[in-house]
């Protein structure tokens, strides 16, 4: 989708110096360049104390001063002469003193000899450390055990941060995603029939164990522990779906079961799962599948979103009750009970709890997007934004950024645009 660019804010500015006998000017403010309007944000920006890094789908990195949103620096890998334009696939990696980008431009078979690559930017000034090349678009980048670990359509590549030397390659067949559990790497890989979750140790390569799932594409995956909990959804011509907990270690199956449903979302705390079935949402021991407490859902099959506190579980239902508002509930982490419900004018799209005492929400209204502030004790509303096109909240620096058509700094507590 075309998006305008938005001219980005200045830096700021010191008062000159005064004659002795003058009264010294006070400095001025940084001009604000909230909300920054960026073509090609497909990508969640990277934050950091030091800046927010933007990469676009049109190859373009930007360094975005963390609380007024002015541009430090914009930067541009240059185009190979006959090379196809540079597409960003990748969420910005910040590791020490560079930052990271995976980008692509499609396989070499198809392109000629025009790799996509991983690129190191010097986060200072955005200029080019190092490049790398890969065999496929660059989807997913981390950093473990002192490696930049890139995910390809097909490939998995550990690369040396201070050189860009490959430093191993793990090729396979059709990777779907990957995720790190200490100093391993789970990678999800797509079978002819359903797919499978890899374990490969980050330092070295070498695989550590796989598990198969032979009737179901794996949906997510949490770390708890030394245990893994994942749940996938039927592939063609399967109804069941899959909810398992594996050994991190030897991928060994600690307990499982296939339930007619599993939510898309869930969270893990304290060893307990909290998801939901078809009908209900449920409170599941990690280490072995007996459940706590669970609670009935307003209507079967529907997808609550859900945050979990130290002591207490929030549950937004994207169900519109009788008076046309949709229900949040807080809930006692222990048993389950309800300690206080609110209605949302809107379905929740995303709901966090970062900001001590403030859960925030994410909510579509008629077909427009506001973030909504509520008090964690009692559920009173504290602040709402109207927001277009927010897809995501990140929180970093003290401040709520909120990510969609647009790059916004709101202050969490009160809801002020920076």
């Amino acid at each position: 989708m075309t998006r305008r660019t938005a001219l980005m804010g200045c830096a700021a500015l010191l008062a000159a110096g005064c004659r002795a006998e003058a009264r010294e000017a006070p400095p001025k403010r940084a001009v604000s360049a909230w909300p920054v309007g960026i073509a090609g944000l497909d990508q969640l920006p990277a934050v950091t104390p030091a800046a927010v890094y933007v990469a676009t789908s049109s190859g373009e990195v930007y360094a975005l001063h963390p609380r007024t949103g002015a541009a430090r620096w914009r930067t541009r890998v240059p185009d190979e002469p006959g090379a196809a334009a540079i597409a960003w696939q990748s969420t910005p990696l910040p590791v020490g003193d560079l930052l990271v980008v995976g980008n692509g431009r499609g396989r070499p078979a198809f392109d000629s000899d025009n790799p996509s690559q991983v690129v190191a930017l010097r986060a200072s000034d955005g200029r080019v450390a190092w490049t790398a090349d890969v065999d496929d678009y660059a989807h997913e980048l981390l950093a473990a055990d002192g490696l930049i670990l890139c995910r390809t359509n097909s490939t998995l590549y550990a690369v040396d941060p201070a050189s860009g030397r490959q430093r191993w390659r793990w090729p396979s067949g059709d990777l779907r995603a990957m995720s790190l559990a200490g100093r391993t790497v789970l990678v999800t890989e797509r079978l002819p029939q359903g797919e499978q979750v890899v374990a490969v140790e980050a330092r070295t390569g070498r695989r550590s164990w796989t598990a198969r799932f032979p009737t179901v594409f794996v949906d997510w995956v949490y770390a708890s522990g030394d245990l893994l909990v994942l749940a996938g959804y039927p592939v063609p011509g399967e109804r069941a779906y899959a909810l398992a907990v594996l050994a991190a270690g030897t991928g060994k199956k600690v307990w499982s079961r296939a339930p007619d449903q599993v939510s898309g979302f869930a969270a893990v705390s304290g060893g307990v799962l909290y998801t939901a079935d078809r009908t209900r949402l449920r409170a599941l021991s990690v280490a072995g599948g007996s459940e706590a407490w669970s609670l009935p859902l307003p209507e079967p099959a529907v997808n609550p979103m859900i945050a979990v506190d130290d002591d207490t579980v929030f549950c937004a239902m994207p169900v519109r009750r009788a008076n046309g508002l949709y229900p949040l509930r807080a809930l006692r982490k222990g048993d389950g009970r309800i300690r206080w419900t609110c209605d949302l004018r809107g379905a929740a799209t995303v709901l966090t709890r970062v900001v001590p005492g403030i859960v925030h929400v994410q909510m579509s209204e008629g077909g427009r997007d506001s973030v909504v502030a509520l008090d964690a004790r009692g559920g009173e509303e504290l602040w709402s934004a109207r927001i277009d096109d927010a897809g995501q909240l990140i929180f970093g620096n003290g401040l709520l950024y909120v990510f969609g058509q647009h790059l916004i700094a709101l202050d969490p507590a009160t809801g002020t645009r920076l």
